[in-house]
């Protein structure tokens, strides 16, 4: 079934499935690794969530179907070198901001604003300044405890200059929000580029670079802010998941009626554009990011930033990262409905319900 630009305009959401051919969507990136602890941490992470998210998801039922969504993927998938130790900490960050985005994925885009968003994270960003403190876990509401305790575990490991990226990248985030959902509220299908600025503004780019920092136990903040290459390559591959994330996701977004910050919407905003004209153009982006990504790459291994170790280390870590999340996407229930298991199609036909995705050969 194709969607018509007039459709999509109007808001309108068909009752059947869509159907399209998987585009190819990797030709470099390594095979993905599974963490070797993943069932461990599975078993562990799902009574995290029934003791610290009933703050976000206080319905027995509903934190069921969130625990049954598999979270946990992106970091077990994303972070396979990650220390036993560490890897919780990384773990419950996931399910902590997937039960968040849940929350406001049920929220009608007429409904949202950013205040919400703005009110929770102002206060981790003023406690970030000096490091959280026991007294600010200990008040508000329980939702903003939970988050500054998860902001404190991971705060206690980071160097000061970690610590200013990490501040950044909650304020860019909470900025983002509130332009997001300025223009979801609006019912407005934005242009491409607008799309690129708004979009990576919400990516939590800042935290994810951290993140792999934190797993490998280095720190590149010099390199980053000397190594014009390195930048490029970390902004390439929030770019390459970014766009993964936007096909994976479109099926739950399109359903729900809050597809608008999609760029397959806005492909088909385009006269003469088709559901499966929207897909390959999104999948050949998402090869030009790859193969930017490499481009990066060897830009900075040939920059004098390569000679650190750590750097080295952490193009590793971008790459693990990059293909960890394509295998992620596939596997979490939370693009493909929960209950959800992959039978390993890669290609063939893609069938999306409102309740689940089909991978046809």
């Amino acid at each position: 079934m194709s969607l018509s630009p007039s459709a999509v305009s109007r808001g309108e959401v068909p009752d059947g499935p869509l159907a399209f051919t998987l585009p190819v969507l990797t030709v470099q990136l390594p095979a993905p690794r599974l963490h070797p602890a993943a069932r461990q941490e599975t078993r562990r992470t799902a009574d995290w969530c029934r003791t610290h998210l009933r703050c976000v998801l206080p319905d027995d039922a509903a934190l069921d179907l969130f625990i049954a969504g598999h979270a946990e993927y992106f970091a077990l998938w994303c972070y396979p070198d990650a220390p036993l130790e560490r890897l919780g900490l990384i773990t419950d960050l996931m399910q902590f901001f997937g039960a968040v985005d849940n929350v406001l994925d049920d929220v009608r885009a007429t409904d949202r604003t950013g205040s919400a968003t703005r009110a929770l994270l102002e206060p981790v960003l003023d406690a970030l300044k000096s490091g959280p403190s026991d007294d600010a876990t200990r008040t508000g509401p329980d939702v903003l405890r939970e988050l500054l305790d998860l902001m404190g575990r991971l705060h206690q490991h980071l160097s000061p200059r970690q610590g200013e990226r990490l501040l950044h990248a909650l304020s860019e985030y909470a900025a983002g929000c509130v332009q997001e959902d300025g223009l979801r509220a609006a019912g407005t299908v934005p242009d491409f580029d607008t799309y690129r600025q708004v979009h990576a503004g919400t990516s939590f780019r800042g935290l994810v670079m951290v993140l792999i920092e934190y797993a490998l136990g280095i720190d590149v903040s010099s390199a980053l802010a000397t190594c014009p290459a390195l930048q490029t390559t970390v902004n390439v591959a929030i770019r390459h998941v970014l766009l993964v994330n936007d096909l994976f996701s479109y099926r739950r977004e399109h359903f729900h009626g809050d597809a608008s910050i999609n760029p397959i919407t806005i492909f088909l905003q385009e006269p003469g554009e088709n559901l499966q004209g929207a897909v390959d153009r999104l999948g050949s982006l998402i090869l030009d990011a790859e193969r930017d990504l490499y481009d990066a790459r060897a830009a900075t291994l040939a920059s004098p930033a390569a000679t650190e170790p750590a750097v080295i280390a952490f193009l590793e870590g971008l790459e693990t990262f990059c293909s960890g999340y394509l295998r992620s996407v596939y596997l979490a229930g939370r693009y493909n409905g929960v209950g959800h298991t992959w039978n390993g199609l890669t290609s063939g036909t893609v069938v999306l319900h409102p309740d689940r995705t089909e991978y046809l050969p």
